[in-house]
């Protein structure tokens, strides 16, 4: 039997519904996409646009359901999405499955429509008017849902990467999507029986409403789950900036130490020169050379507790080969918190010396520049060599030392971030990039007011 062009109409305009539905899919992996998102844009429409129209009309040549079709298909759609976005597959099938729920709900409305539109009439003899109602439902449902899926759903994919969170999560969706198809009433007139009508219509707005519900007790669970996430992470990381800056601390004291036994010498030596005691003056500063500390304290710049932690890691630095190429420029004053600027520069130097202890001696270099630009705002570039080797998920760099997980480098970030600043690494085959930026809210002494304070290392 040739079908009538109603018929045809019928069955594309169903089909149809999917291309702007299709928008639904991207909407929150819209910044995991592999490829220029007008390019997947133009291949998804026209990929939809081919597979309707051929859908259609063997739809309408056989006299079947949409369902009987799209169901085949899933595997093929689902193939395609697969390959077009960066995700894992437990995300992927998360979104994919949760879109068809919900237009499978838009289906069944669509097919209560129809039935009371024809009550003699079949699912298979889906009317034309009925598959108008149902791409409007679709666009429409496709217009209320694309903000939750583009904001709530983003954040979920961008930051709950879990797959055992998101294979829990995964039958809701597919449960729902075999209700509807289950649910899909292939003679009307079984629905004009007795009150069955009003019975199925108030059925699927419940399921729907408690899809939603589960959606949102899944979105708010998750939330709970990151915050408590990210709160053991900040005390994991004040007990280590808590470790890190009372061992700074024990060094800029014994850096303070020195330099006031220094004075000290100093106007001893003084009163020996004064009452022209040479012999014991020339005694005093044999035994001064013999215990002056082998290690020599750079002036790298006039902050002391910054200061003291540079001569740190640059003597670390030295014990293992490492060229340094320093240039420090900061004030003598800090306007944010110096614990907090030592712990996040202390895990940069730390991090660049273990990169560069990755390559061998000869290659050994790290560049550092810190300067406060405007007064107020604090820059830092480091780069040292490494071998190349690095551990990624997704935009976040994970240490390769074992048992870690990158903790220095998110430290450095939330530190960042905190000073309402950022903070940005990137990676060429042999080089690793940090650049920071701090904000240095009111500083009580400025920059310009220090005399003195660009040093590319001096020698007490």
């Amino acid at each position: 039997m040739i079908p009538t062009l109603n018929d045809y109409l019928s069955k594309l305009f169903q089909f149809i519904a999917l291309v702007p539905a299709s928008i639904l899919f991207f909407l929150p992996v819209r910044k995991q996409l592999r490829y220029n998102p007008i390019h997947v844009c133009a291949l998804t429409v026209s990929m939809f646009a081919v597979a309707s129209f051929i859908c259609a009309w063997a739809a309408a040549l056989l006299n079947l359901t949409l369902s009987t079709f799209l169901l085949p298909l899933l595997p093929v759609f689902f193939l395609f999405y697969q390959k077009t976005v960066k995700t894992d597959p437990a995300r992927n099938l998360c979104v994919f499955f949760s879109v068809c729920a919900l237009l499978s709900f838009c289906s069944n409305f669509s097919y209560a429509f129809d039935a009371w539109l024809h009550p003699l009439g079949k699912s298979a003899g889906f009317s034309y008017h009925a598959s108008l109602f149902y791409c409007g439902l679709s666009i429409l449902a496709v217009f209320i849902a694309a903000y939750p899926y583009a904001h709530y759903g983003s954040y979920l994919i961008e930051n709950v990467e879990l797959p055992q969170i998101w294979f829990t999560f995964l039958p809701v969706p597919i449960a729902f999507l075999i209700f509807n198809v289950i649910a899909i009433p292939h003679k009307y007139s079984t629905l004009h029986t007795n009150n069955v009508f009003h019975m199925y219509i108030a059925l699927l707005i419940f399921m729907m409403l408690l899809m939603f519900f589960i959606y949102i007790l899944f979105y708010r669970i998750s939330i709970a789950f990151l915050e408590n996430a990210n709160n053991r992470e900040r005390i994991r990381f004040f007990e280590m900036q808590q470790s890190q800056y009372l061992s700074q601390k024990y060094y800029m004291e014994q850096t303070e130490k020195l330099r006031h036994d220094f004075r000290q010498s100093m106007r001893t030596m003084e009163g020996l020169a004064s009452s022209e005691n040479w012999s014991a003056l020339k005694k005093y500063l044999s035994d001064y050379v013999q215990t002056e500390p082998s290690n020599e304290v750079t002036v790298w710049c006039r902050n002391l507790a910054v200061n003291a932690l540079l001569n740190y890691y640059a003597q670390y630095a030295h014990q293992n080969q490492i060229k340094l190429n320093w240039k420090i420029s900061l004030p003598e004053t800090l306007s944010v918190s110096e614990p907090d600027f030592c712990s996040l520069l202390g895990n940069l130097l730390e991090n660049a010396i273990a990169g560069c202890m990755t390559v061998n001696p000869e290659n050994r270099l790290h560049n550092l520049n810190i300067t406060v630009r405007n007064q107020v705002n604090l820059y830092i570039v480091s780069v040292n060599n490494f071998d190349g080797n690095v551990k990624q998920k997704g935009d976040r760099y994970l240490s390769t030392k074992k048992r870690h997980l990158g903790t220095g480098l998110s430290s450095i970030t939330m530190t960042a971030e905190q000073y309402g600043g950022i903070a940005r690494f990137s990676h060429t085959e042999s080089e690793f990039f940090a650049e920071v930026m701090m904000h240095m809210p009111c500083p009580s002494q400025t920059f310009w007011n220090n005399p003195g304070n660009e040093h590319g290392g001096k020698f007490l």
